[in-house]
């Protein structure tokens, strides 16, 4: 078959992947048979069956685990694990937060009285959720952020902070 390239928008894009049926379906494919023009007798197995998950992901939801001391938090997002455990480790101290609120990482607070006392003015304060007692925490982390956070969490508990 001859091919030539042509380019897209995303809004188009959307739309073919929108009506891809199957992961061996091409582009080309779903186009004829959204236009009629394709012979569905090649194809037809292929668009019956259900999409599958492409090899080497993980189709179900990551679970997220932070254990510190004698306690484990875990969660189906990173997010919703942080936050569980620093309200546990709150739980655990009661000068946690307080302590914890004078750690700062270049222009961030781990937790602040604020959202806007989390950021120094970069616009963020919008991640800042609040955490409760008065205090919000930075959800705007990625993993690598967050275990370097829970090193400063295990120097205030006294215990190791693992996530995994």
């Amino acid at each position: 078959m001859n091919s030539i390239t042509i380019k897209i928008d995303l809004a188009l894009h959307k739309f073919i992947e929108a009506k891809r049926c199957s992961f061996e379906q091409s582009p080309c494919e779903i186009i004829k048979k959204e236009l009629g023009l394709a012979d569905t007798s090649e194809t037809e197995s292929n668009l019956t069956k259900p999409m599958q998950p492409i090899k080497g992901s993980n189709s179900s939801r990551q679970k997220f685990s932070i254990a510190f001391g004698d306690a484990t938090v875990s969660a189906g997002s990173l997010k919703e694990c942080y936050f569980q455990a620093l309200k546990r480790m709150r739980e655990a101290n009661p000068d946690f937060l307080d302590e914890l609120s004078a750690v700062k990482y270049s222009r961030r607070r781990i937790v602040a009285k604020s959202p806007e006392a989390l950021y120094d003015g970069d616009g963020l304060a919008h991640f800042g959720l609040e955490l409760g007692d008065g205090y919000f925490y930075d959800s705007n982390l990625s993993r690598q952020q967050v275990e370097s956070r829970l090193g400063h969490c295990s120097e205030i508990l006294g215990v190791p902070v693992v996530l995994t």
